[in-house]
């Protein structure tokens, strides 16, 4: 049963149903035993990530996740885990002051919220954000990497998580209107070839992250099956 919370509201224990949790909990449980089950026969489970952004003001109903039914959910799974399995817990890293107004609509920053309830903090990195449709076709992008926030967001990070990997790095354009194809050589203005290379060095700067995710290779397989391989070739330089 869907809750019956506002747009823009936040779930938590006091405004959804008994059912509700009940249901949430169940999910967690069965999940959480089939996980469990598949570490045991192989071991491969590196951690469990518990949620994405749950403070986050997004999506189809802007809704995000309080305190108290992230805790639920965090119990539960150690519980079922019987805490072996180290749990994941991802927050966007806030790029500028803009950034944050935009993407957590006047809440609080999401990996300040998350503190130090997860055996991992993730963070997303999205420095370039389409934002407004403009005249003929063109789009308005929050450009934050020449006046980045997220480098002092990164490094306190660093400090005060016990481990701190790049959960999401931007690898693939994030346009209003994606386009199926372009011409070779040619890429969209939110995530260049080289933007790439850029996102990898600022997750290894200073106090790098200790894991890290690109977000994007089907967008790169896709233009390397159009003949353009220029987004798989920086991958490959940063890979070796």
């Amino acid at each position: 049963m869907t809750p019956k919370i506002p747009n823009g509201g936040t779930l938590s224990l006091n405004n959804t149903s008994l059912d509700f949790q009940s249901n949430l909990s169940h999910f967690i449980e069965t999940s959480s035993a089939s996980i469990s089950s598949w570490q045991e026969q192989y071991g491969a489970i590196y951690a469990i990530q518990l949620e994405n952004e749950p403070f986050l003001k997004n999506g189809v109903n802007r809704w995000s996740i309080s305190d108290d039914l992230l805790l639920l959910e965090f119990n539960t799974l150690q519980v079922y885990t019987k805490g072996k399995i180290p749990v994941v817990i991802t927050g966007f890293l806030n790029t500028n002051m803009l950034s944050q107004i935009q993407n957590t609509f006047g809440a609080q920053d999401s990996l300040s919220q998350i503190g130090n309830l997860p055996n991992i903090t993730g963070y997303d990195y999205y420095p370039v954000i389409p934002g407004i449709s403009l005249p003929l076709g063109r789009t308005g992008y929050l450009d934050t990497r020449r006046y980045p926030l997220s480098g002092w967001e990164k490094n306190r990070l660093s400090k005060s998580c016990s481990t701190l990997i790049a959960s999401e790095v931007q690898a693939e354009p994030w346009e209003l209107v994606p386009k199926n194809h372009y011409p070779k050589g040619m890429a969209p203005f939110s995530c260049k070839p080289e933007d790439i290379i850029r996102n990898y060095n600022f997750c290894m700067r200073g106090n790098p992250s200790q894991s890290l995710l690109f977000w994007g290779f089907e967008y790169m397989y896709s233009r390397y099956l159009q003949g353009d391989t220029q987004y798989i070739d920086a991958l490959h330089r940063i890979t070796g």
